[in-house]
């Protein structure tokens, strides 16, 4: 188990995807180059935006790679396309909105990892001081929830403990497990591609812990927010459950189909929401032939692979 003690200072790399962040991806660099245990490397992978997002990178940070792809690869595109580019043993995946505290990094190498922990969480914390997520677990019905969210900072448990998934918006991962994966499915675009690889990594055999003491602030859905990011939401859950889940339940595809109605209602996307479940329920067929080519003759249950939770 990761326990804390004398850790050896984190190596890593930062991989920063990019698109149309203008107004606040500069503040995220800048977060990450104040820490007190520097990356090697900040790799900032701008997805064909339309601001001048570059421009601003270039002027700003003559340290930072930017890496400008001519089209919009989607949030998995952008992030493959800058782990090519790493050679630290970890790569940090941080959202352009994200802002980690400056002892961050420290506190993620404050413990001693073992060999088969893949994945470091830190705990995401909203401008208002309200915990966002604690780590993501994936439920037994199919579905997903963020640990502790909405609880305050001092509610949380201080020792590291294992998830399903670190925080997606700034998990610190093994760049050797990301390429043994294959990187995020890009098939993905946005949302639920780091659920989906956790999926992977745990078939594999490798955990993911969070570290409590490790904190960022985060803008939740600053770099998107749309109609379109409603619906990937909505399709892409879908998606995670059928190529990841077993066994794979007419109960279970029905609880995630039904999942989120009523907060589709609530936040005023339930037509979003509709259009984005349809676009799921439709690609059954290819996603069912993909997930027989993933998962093979006999893959383990997925109450097997949920990991434990606080």
């Amino acid at each position: 188990m990761t326990v804390p003690g004398k850790g050896r200072a984190l190596e890593y790399d930062v991989v920063i995807p990019n698109h149309n962040g203008a107004g606040f991806v500069c503040d995220a660099i800048t977060a990450v180059l104040g820490q007190t245990v520097p990356p090697r490397h900040v790799i900032v992978v701008d997805d064909a935006s339309t601001d001048d997002s570059v421009d601003v990178l270039r002027r700003s940070f003559e340290s930072v790679r930017v890496l400008r792809s001519a089209r919009n690869l989607g949030f998995g595109g952008a992030v493959n396309l800058g782990l090519a580019c790493t050679s630290a043993p970890f790569v940090a995946i941080l959202n352009s909105d994200a802002r980690p505290r400056p002892d961050w990094a420290e506190q993620l190498g404050s413990v001693v990892v073992e060999h088969d922990v893949w994945a470091l969480g830190s705990i995401l914390v909203s401008p208002d001081g309200r915990v966002e997520s604690a780590g993501d677990c994936c439920l037994h019905d199919g579905t997903t929830a963020k640990l502790g969210n909405g609880c305050s900072e001092s509610e949380l448990r201080s020792d590291p403990y294992e998830v399903f998934a670190a925080p997606g918006a700034a998990p610190v991962l093994r760049r050797s497990v990301m390429v043994e994966l294959g990187g995020y499915d890009e098939t993905y675009r946005m949302y639920f591609e780091d659920i989906d690889l956790a999926f992977r990594a745990r078939q594999a055999g490798h955990r993911s812990v969070v570290v409590p003491s490790a904190r960022v602030e985060h803008d939740l859905a600053r770099s998107s927010t749309s109609f379109r990011a409603a619906a990937l939401i909505a399709r892409n859950s879908i998606r995670c459950a059928v190529l990841n889940q077993t066994p794979l339940s007419a109960r279970r595809l029905a609880l995630v189909a039904a999942g989120g109605v009523r907060d589709a209602v609530r936040r005023r996307y339930l037509l979003p929401f509709v259009v984005g479940r349809m676009r799921g329920v439709l690609s059954l067929p290819t996603l069912l032939r993909r997930r027989r080519d993933r998962l093979g003759p006999a893959p383990a249950p997925t109450d097997a692979l949920l990991g434990s939770v606080w």
